[in-house]
Formats: C-alpha cells, structure tokens, sequence
C-alpha cells in the first residue's frame, strides 16, 4: 500500500471525489517510464483511451494532484471514469466518483483492475475480506 486518501467528511453515494492530474505521455515514453518507476517500487501511470475514430491512446503520469493517491482495494468505495470536457472527444480525462456513502476518515480506493501479466506476479496488499490475493 502507498500513501493513501480519506476524507474529513462524509462522501456521498455519487460524488466526484477527485481527478487524475498529470501529464499526458506517449505509449513509448509511459514504457520507458515505467520501467523506471518499476525500479524505483512505484507507478503512477494510467492509460487512457479517447472515443471515435480518431482517438489517441495515451497514459497520464501522475506527478500531482490527489489521485495519484488513490490506492487499490479487491472492496472499493470509489470507481474511475472517463469524462469528456469541452467536446474533446479524442482525449478523456480520468475522474473518480463514489460508489457507495464514504463516511469520513474511510481510506478511499478502487480497483486497479490489472490484467494478467504471463510470468509476473502481484501480490495485493489491501487487506480487504474478500481480498484476491494477487493483482496479477
């Protein structure tokens, strides 16, 4: 687990929570990068994939802003979503809402939902009841 997010205050069922601030990055740069953070026991990128047909695939770095906080959970109280701004369809941003009532003090998370890696593994450290284990 990493740093983690909670809220003095009661976070309604519903409610934006936050954004995923950073920089958008190429698949190659977010590749060499990642190798990096990997060594370094970190990441803090995240794909993001744009609507029609001229969508970009691209990845957010995270340096800044509360979502880069955000920690996984095999029990989330928060779920990401693409949102469009401004009818800027070719590249999404990544907001978090509220999946349930969030009383204060909760620690929030979602599920990463990682893909399988063939010949890499995991372990998830959430703690959660129903916890998986492995996040891949």
């Amino acid at each position: 687990k990493g740093w983690g997010i909670r809220s003095p205050e009661l976070i309604p069922r519903g409610s934006f929570v936050c954004e995923y601030v950073g920089e958008y990055i190429s698949d190659d740069e977010a590749e060499s990068r990642g190798i990096r953070y990997d060594n370094q026991k970190m990441s803090r990128l995240m794909d993001v994939y744009g609507n029609g047909r001229d969508a970009v695939h691209m990845c957010i770095d995270a340096r800044h802003g509360r979502g880069r906080f955000l920690n996984h959970s095999c029990e989330p109280n928060v779920f990401k979503q693409r949102v469009f701004c401004d009818h800027h369809v070719r590249l999404p941003r990544i907001a978090f809402f509220a999946l349930v009532d969030i009383p204060p003090r909760v620690e929030l998370c979602y599920d990463y939902g990682y893909v399988d890696v063939p010949g890499k593994t995991m372990p998830c450290l959430c703690g959660a009841k129903s916890c998986k284990k492995l996040l891949y």
